[in-house]
C-alpha cells in the first residue's frame, strides 16, 4: 500500500513530466524561434506548474529541514520572477521586443525553480 509520501512523490513526478512536455518548445518551435508572446506564454506555463507543485509541497506536515529550505527559497524566486514575467508579457503584448537581459533573467530563475535547489 502506498504511503502519503509515496503518493506525493508520484504526483510530483507526474507534474514534472507534464511540465517538461508542456515546457518543450511550443508547437515544434525552439525557444529562439518563438515570438515574444509565445515565450511569455511558455514562461507563465512553467511558472504556474512550479507554483502548483509548491502549493502541494508547502502543506505537507512531514517536510525535512532541507525541504523547508528549498520551499523558502522557491517562495523568494516566485516573488522575483512573477513581476519579471508580467513585464516581459507586457512588452510582448504591446509589440515591443523585450530585452535579452530580461529574458535571460526569467529563464535562469525558472530553471532554479525546476531544479529544486536552494542557494
Amino acid at each position: 500500500m502506498l504511503q502519503n509520501k509515496d503518493v506525493v512523490v508520484t504526483l510530483v513526478s507526474l507534474m514534472i513530466m507534464m511540465q517538461v512536455l508542456m515546457g518543450c518548445p511550443h508547437q515544434g518551435k525552439t525557444l529562439q524561434e518563438m515570438s515574444p508572446k509565445e515565450k511569455a506564454t511558455w514562461m507563465m506555463s512553467i511558472y504556474n506548474s512550479q507554483y502548483d507543485d509548491y502549493q502541494l509541497q508547502v502543506v505537507r506536515t512531514d517536510l525535512t529541514e532541507t525541504e523547508r529550505k528549498v520551499l523558502r527559497y522557491k517562495k523568494e524566486v516566485f516573488s522575483e520572477v512573477f513581476p519579471a514575467i508580467e513585464l516581459y508579457a507586457g512588452y510582448a503584448n504591446s509589440g515591443v521586443i523585450p530585452g535579452d537581459e530580461l529574458e535571460t533573467l526569467i529563464i535562469s530563475r525558472l530553471n532554479q525553480l525546476m531544479m529544486n535547489l536552494a542557494e
